[in-house]
């Protein structure tokens, strides 16, 4: 937001906030949005939630325009609007907009009500935001009539973590093992990798849970298991033992 932009919205909010505006034609439902989501943060690629309803309390239809405000956010976030006409790009500020030769008031007949919401792009990041939804008539751009504010937090559904994942009761059985064997607790681990005693990789896995692991070809001896997570890494190196079957 560059500083005109930012003067603007104080000022706007000076004059809301103290009552220098007439009496406003719409009413905003909640004119101060507060949430909070827990989203996995690899499969939200948007978040739409944060959404307010927009009342025409006059006996006369209203073409109203918007304007987007961010106030703060984490840097990766992208935010974007959707109103009764179009889903925005985020590159989209406002709905009457002459440089990107948009022109698309919100119609709103008398005692009407529409939804406008704000799309949320995380992109894999946590953190608070804060928006601000200007609105004025088409007539008259530069006159703020009322506006909606917006709190967004984002955080983590998922707990796994490099400490957790480490932390987890991960076992492999049976050991000794004769033709396979099997991880416990395994749920965040992507790879298996399989080292003899001198270093060499003998073998490789995708990981799921419940799988069994194919040993049946290697030799009988001491092999190490290395945990691979895709995000974090290296989880845990742990011993097999392979002993050949005698009746």
């Amino acid at each position: 937001m560059n500083m005109k932009q930012i003067l603007l919205y104080l000022f706007s909010f000076l004059m809301v906030s103290t009552g220098l505006f007439a009496q406003s034609p719409i009413r905003i439902e909640p004119a101060d949005y507060q949430g909070a989501f827990a989203v996995n943060l690899e499969e939200t690629p948007l978040l739409q939630d944060p959404t307010v309803t927009i009342t025409n309390t006059t006996d006369s239809t209203l073409a109203l325009r918007w304007e987007l405000f961010n106030l703060d956010k984490p840097n990766a976030w992208e935010s974007q609007v959707c109103d009764p006409n179009e889903c925005y790009l985020p590159i989209v500020r406002s709905n009457i907009d002459d440089d990107l030769g948009i022109d698309a008031p919100v119609m709103l007949e008398p005692d009407s009500s529409v939804k406008i919401s704000i799309y949320i792009t995380p992109n894999e990041t946590i953190g608070t935001g804060k928006f601000a939804l200007d609105f004025s008539l088409a007539s008259d751009p530069a006159t703020v009539i009322d506006m909606a504010t917006f709190e967004v937090e984002i955080t983590s559904s998922v707990v796994n973590t490099f400490e957790t994942i480490r932390k987890q009761d991960i076992r492999v059985f049976p050991n000794p093992a004769t033709d396979y064997f099997e991880l416990m607790n395994s749920e965040a681990i992507d790879r298996v990798i399989l080292f003899n005693l001198v270093g060499r990789q003998v073998g490789t896995f995708l990981a799921f849970p419940g799988k069994q692991y194919d040993i049946s070809d290697l030799p009988s001896g001491t092999y190490m298991v290395v945990l691979v997570n895709e995000r974090f890494g290296t989880i845990r190196t742990m011993r097999l033992v392979k002993r050949s079957f005698r009746p």
